[in-house]
């Protein structure tokens, strides 16, 4: 038996009309038979011993209050979205939207005779087409296409939309905190990680007995954006740690103080703590003191995304920059270092 399941939150968006729909199941049934049907799918996961458990959320969990609101926030934070596109509703294109511009994995479900005359932006998309809506037709095809991510480990497939193939990547990619990361990548990480010219390459030929054996930068990613003391005291407590290190000769651009532990020059993601005051954070914060949310909304949820898009703004820099060395930066957090070192 399946323990510990991973659970990943399934934001369910669709039509709540009182009419029935062609079919004559109730339009009101639509987004419950949807939930129904994932948790049909988490017990066949479960008899496989698959120790995942995808949870439900739509606006028929919301006991009173503002659905935009509750909408915005349900998918905000989302790990995955299923959208019942079959009434080809305003109030649900408006929402997919807001799926795919902030890059979440979504499934869309629509009737199987209407899949052949979707809107023109979602004619690319992979649709999954019911004869109805009811548990039972639902079941097999949500089975099947959470199957692929089962099996895979990724959501990739279901990322992919028009917004996504327009910019190359999720809106959310051009967020703050990818705007703070490409900053940090031009005015520190390139200087250090460089063929040529960069801090490393040069403390190799330097050869000097305390720094002649670092061989990459690591940057280090706060566990939550408020636990910059913690990690700094974890950070000093590593082996060999060494603060304040300064280099400079006549032909670098400005004389650079870093700091090490072991064969890694180390830097705290500190600019990432200035996300703490930015809009959108204080803006969750406030609702989560004073709005209805499912159990799946958390801060920790959001600031994991800001550190995780601030990670791969970086990385993809890396890879996409003349003359830089990927092999010489890696990511860990503080807590991932010490047990490298104690390991």
């Amino acid at each position: 038996m399946v323990t510990n399941r991973k659970r990943l939150s399934v934001v369910i968006i669709g039509p709540m009309a009182d009419r029935e729909d062609g079919a004559g199941v109730p339009i009101s049934a639509h987004l419950p038979n949807i939930a129904e049907a994932l948790r049909a799918c988490n017990e066949r996961f479960a008899e496989r011993n698959i120790d995942v458990q995808f949870v439900p959320v739509s606006a028929h969990d919301l006991p009173s209050g503002d659905i935009p609101e509750f909408a915005f926030l349900s998918i905000d934070q989302a790990d995955l979205a299923i959208a019942d596109i079959s009434q080809r509703s305003a109030n649900v294109f408006y929402e997919l939207s807001m799926l795919h511009a902030l890059g979440r994995p979504t499934i869309v479900i629509d009737n199987s005779a209407a899949v052949g005359d979707l809107p023109f932006y979602l004619r690319r998309l992979k649709v999954v087409g019911v004869d109805d809506f009811t548990v039972e037709r639902l079941t097999p095809s949500l089975l099947e296409a959470l199957s692929a991510y089962v099996a895979s480990g990724s959501f990739a497939p279901l990322r992919s939309n028009p917004i996504e193939h327009f910019y190359g990547s999720a809106l959310v990619d051009a967020s703050a905190a990818s705007g703070i990361a490409t900053g940090y990548f031009y005015n520190f990480v390139r200087r250090v990680i460089a063929n040529d010219y960069g801090l490393i390459a040069r403390l190799q030929k330097q050869g000097r007995r305390e720094t002649k054996d670092i061989r990459a930068l690591c940057v280090v990613l706060p566990t939550t954006l408020n636990s910059v003391n913690d990690d700094q005291r974890v950070l000093e407590g590593l082996p060999t740690y060494f603060r304040g290190r300064e280099y400079k000769d006549a032909d670098f651009f400005r004389p650079m103080v870093f700091n090490t532990a072991g064969p890694y020059i180390t830097d705290y993601a500190t600019p990432l703590i200035a996300l703490t005051v930015s809009t959108s954070y204080i803006r969750l914060r406030r609702l989560l003191g004073a709005f209805p949310v499912p159990n799946f909304v958390d801060i920790d949820k959001f600031e994991q995304r800001l550190i995780a898009a601030y990670r791969e703004t970086i990385t993809r820099l890396v890879e996409e920059t003349a003359g830089m060395n990927p092999s010489r930066v890696k990511f860990a957090t503080p807590q991932e270092l010490s047990e490298e070192f104690s390991g």
